[in-house]
């Protein structure tokens, strides 16, 4: 896993919390598995996984073809809007537009759709990559970058916890994200495992 991503996937003190890992946190309880937990970078999951060194991975990770060459997906639990992040400015917060990025220094965080997202989008733009969220976050605050590639749902929970950030208000992308897997049978086992878990928790509500 990677912890960089709060709402979803970080460390509080001595645990891992957040909504995917608390997913699967009731998921493991009910289906009687104990997890070995390991911290690595966010790009080096999917590597891990391919290379049969880790049984599945987690950290908000968005479902793609390309990724599906080489690791399983299981059913998505969320879908995320991806919006730029700029930083706050409430004399003119909602006057910005994606046009004002054109060719603007950007951040995109390593190993995620949001680098083919900015490629795609902002061809002349200057990208500058990052390994956490948080880095990325205090980049845009100090004005080293004009803005920044994220999920509203991380946007959403830094301003709760005080972030000087904002978020334009036309979005440049929506996504699914999911928990990966090797391409083996006894993966495929527990994959089907942990998506009947999730079907079920979406039927509940």
């Amino acid at each position: 896993i990677a912890t960089d991503n709060k709402p979803m996937l970080y460390q509080r003190g001595d645990r891992y919390t957040g909504f995917e890992m608390e997913l699967l946190t009731l998921f493991a309880k009910q289906a009687g598995y104990a997890f070995d937990i390991e911290v690595v970078p966010f790009e080096s999951i999917i590597a891990g996984i391919s290379a049969n060194k880790y049984d599945m991975g987690a950290s908000s990770l968005n479902i793609t073809d390309e990724r599906k060459e080489s690791v399983d997906f299981s059913d998505a639990y969320s879908t995320f809007e991806t919006v730029i992040v700029v930083k706050d400015d409430s004399e003119h917060k909602g006057e910005k537009t994606l046009t004002d990025f054109e060719n603007a220094t950007i951040g995109v965080m390593t190993g995620t759709v949001d680098d083919d997202f900015a490629k795609e989008r902002f061809p002349n733009a200057k990208r500058e990559y990052y390994n956490m969220i948080s880095v990325m976050m205090v980049a845009v605050e100090r004005k080293k970058i004009g803005g920044y590639l994220s999920e509203s749902t991380y946007v959403t929970a830094a301003i709760w916890e005080g972030a000087k950030i904002q978020s334009i208000d036309e979005a440049i992308d929506h996504t699914q994200a999911a928990y990966i897997f090797q391409k083996s049978e006894q993966s495929a086992q527990l994959r089907e495992q942990l998506n009947s878990f999730i079907r079920a928790a979406k039927e509940n509500g």
